[in-house]
């Protein structure tokens, strides 16, 4: 499963799971900060991942937002000893979770670092 913008382009447009298809919805652009976070820019929208509200709760949904470089914009990307990487927010320290839900159109949100698949990313250049 990719991490897509489901051809969404407006502020608020939730962030979904989808099937690998290399398309434009499931490319993304990472540039760093100064404090070596990372801004993850959707390449369809141009639209940062983001949620909203800055809630450090489990299960708040993965949005699309306008780029502003704030806190819940930038990431913390941690490379695993399985190759896979973790992903977690710099407002709230939770991580990207797929959750268990294996099906086109789940609804990416943040949780506590549990180890499991659904919060282990590949990073793949293109």
């Amino acid at each position: 499963m990719a991490i897509d913008s489901a051809g969404e382009q407006k502020n608020g447009a939730k962030v979904v799971q989808w099937g690998v298809n290399n398309s434009l919805n499931q490319r993304w652009l990472l540039t760093q900060n100064a404090d070596s976070s990372w801004n993850i820019i959707n390449l369809a929208s141009w639209k940062a991942l983001d949620f909203t509200g800055a809630s450090k709760a489990d299960g708040i949904e993965m949005v699309l937002w306008t780029a502003n470089r704030d806190e819940n914009q930038r990431w913390e990307i941690e490379e695993q000893g399985d190759g896979s990487h973790k992903i977690s927010n710099l407002a709230s320290g939770k991580v990207l979770d797929g959750g268990s839900g294996a099906e086109n159109g789940t609804i990416l949100v943040q949780n506590g670092w549990s180890r499991n698949e659904g919060q282990r990313w590949i990073l793949e250049l293109s």
